[in-house]
């Protein structure tokens, strides 16, 4: 894996700083725009994906002892989007999915892995973080629901699920 964070378990910078709330609804997603020019302004839900590490046992004469394992397992990265009427931000994940199993190029082909970038806005509606999903590529698209029986106006949504190969933080410090 090329991505070495640096890592620091005690950060004293962040002990004296006053920290404010984490806002749900100030982020924003890019995607490369060569395979999806139209879906970019239309999600409106996107996760952080959690991490898991599967503890390994460790026998011993008297019991299996617990350690950390060697290998992270990340979750996979969901996008909620709203459709539009021609269907065309639906149509792009669609043809995605198609040329994942179509195309005869290398796994790391031009145009079946891109990286993704989510941006997440701090409390003054600067980057806060960017999170950047390397080599994703969609393994699931939902379904549409079209329903008469529907009395007021329902703008569809589409779900779209995004496996990568890891994602990195990367911090922005605003002076």
């Amino acid at each position: 894996m090329p991505y070495k964070p640096e890592i620091s378990l005690i950060d004293k910078k962040y002990l004296t700083e006053n920290l404010n709330l984490l806002n749900g609804t100030s982020f924003k997603v890019d995607i490369n725009k060569t395979i999806t020019p139209n879906l970019e302004y239309f999600i409106t839900s996107a996760n952080l994906p959690g991490i898991s590490v599967a503890a390994a046992m460790h026998p011993t004469m008297n019991r299996n002892l617990k350690m950390p394992g060697d290998k992270i397992e990340y979750m996979p990265l969901e996008l909620v989007f709203l459709v539009d009427e021609n269907m065309k931000n639906w149509q792009e994940i669609y043809d995605w999915l198609l040329v994942e199993v179509t195309s005869k190029d290398s796994i790391h082909g031009d145009l079946k892995h891109r990286d993704l970038t989510l941006t997440i806005m701090n409390s003054h509606n600067n980057i806060g973080k960017q999170i950047q999903f390397v080599d994703c590529f969609p393994t699931e698209l939902s379904g549409l629901e079209f329903n008469l029986q529907n009395t007021d106006v329902q703008y569809l949504t589409a779900t779209v699920t995004i496996e990568y190969s890891y994602y990195k933080i990367v911090e922005w410090l605003w002076i």
